[in-house]
């Protein structure tokens, strides 16, 4: 098995049900899939069809109601944390720091030594050409440049999954292209396995891989998800 055939996370039966109010809710319908290391697949389908659900329960931020998750190539999350990194839509920059802070922040927060965690985190800036923003603060940024940071942050624990929900959602379509851009040359320099989640046909497009998840569930449920395949 090489390297890219390792699976990163797999889902056996995995369901994911709400309950508000009493009144219980399928978000995630029974689901199988593998994502190995060298997948580069795009979850698509309309508002409310579990995309984020499906997400957050690979990145182990979400317990399967049934069935199960399994991290075979990293381990469980929680014991590695730096190895599943997600990049939301929503901004999550910390903004009392400017953005070579904000990217070795969770490298301090697992315990990375400060020397290693800036050159970890300036490597991670200059593979992205971000460089030129380490100083600025995120109030002093574009909505894109803010989620390349971000995506350089995702990089820079050298993760062995990124997982990106909705990340151009709130972009205009050049900023959408850098940030894209900036996810896969990030998985590449990882050699992490990427899954974006999206509205976007463009987004879409330019990943190996395409699902559709509908209500909840699979539109043509595959047994293995692999680029190439």
């Amino acid at each position: 098995m090489t390297g890219e055939d390792v699976v990163v996370v797999a889902t056996t039966g995995a369901s994911v049900t709400y309950h508000t109010g009493g009144v219980p809710r399928v978000a995630l319908h029974p689901i199988d899939l593998e994502l190995d290391r060298a997948d580069r697949v795009a979850v698509v389908g309309q508002s409310g069809s579990g995309k984020s659900t499906l997400l957050h329960l690979l990145a182990g931020l979400l317990a399967p109601s049934q069935g199960q998750v399994t991290w075979p190539g990293i381990g469980p999350p929680r014991n590695r944390p730096g190895s599943v990194a997600m990049v939301f839509q929503a901004p999550s920059l910390v903004p009392a720091l400017n953005a070579l802070e904000n990217v070795e922040l969770p490298l301090l927060i697992e315990g990375v030594p400060a020397p290693q965690a800036r050159a970890q985190a300036s490597s991670a800036m200059e593979t992205l050409g971000l460089t030129e923003l380490a100083d600025r603060i995120p109030e002093e940024m574009s909505g894109g440049q803010a989620q390349r940071v971000a995506v350089a942050r995702a990089i820079a624990g050298r993760a062995t999954a990124i997982l990106a929900d909705e990340p151009t959602g709130q972009l205009d379509h050049e900023s959408a292209e850098l940030v894209v851009t900036a996810l896969l040359a990030g998985a590449d320099h990882s050699g992490a396995a990427l899954m974006i989640a999206t509205h976007d046909p463009a987004v879409a497009a330019r990943m190996d891989r395409q699902i559709t998840l509908v209500d909840g569930r699979l539109a043509a449920p595959p047994t293995r998800i692999r680029a190439g395949s």
